[in-house]
């Protein structure tokens, strides 16, 4: 799962599944992965697709902090802005004097 820490582009494509359930399909593997019938209407899913799960996890870990990142973003360019405010309203105080 470090790969996903290293390279901007796979998290942004892990980003992009969105909430959508990730299966990884594997016939020969069904505790990684999952295999399914393709006979009935709607798939059904047999196995116990860790793989699938541990990057839902992620995804989620990394919208959390994407979330946390913006909002120390906005944090920081709304404290700037108000800390030049509040010296020219210092400065034009000093005027008025």
């Amino acid at each position: 799962m470090i790969q996903f820490g290293q390279h901007a582009e796979l998290q942004q494509q892990l980003l992009d599944t969105g909430d959508a359930r990730i299966v990884f399909i594997c016939d020969g593997d069904s505790f990684l992965g999952s295999s399914y019938d393709t006979k009935v209407v709607s798939p059904t899913y047999y196995g116990k697709n860790w793989l699938g799960k541990s990057l839902m996890k992620l995804k989620q870990k990394l919208q959390v902090l994407v979330s946390y990142y913006w909002f120390l973003f906005i944090i920081a360019s709304t404290s700037f802005s108000t800390q030049q405010l509040s010296k020219e309203c210092y400065s034009d105080n000093q005027h008025v004097q």
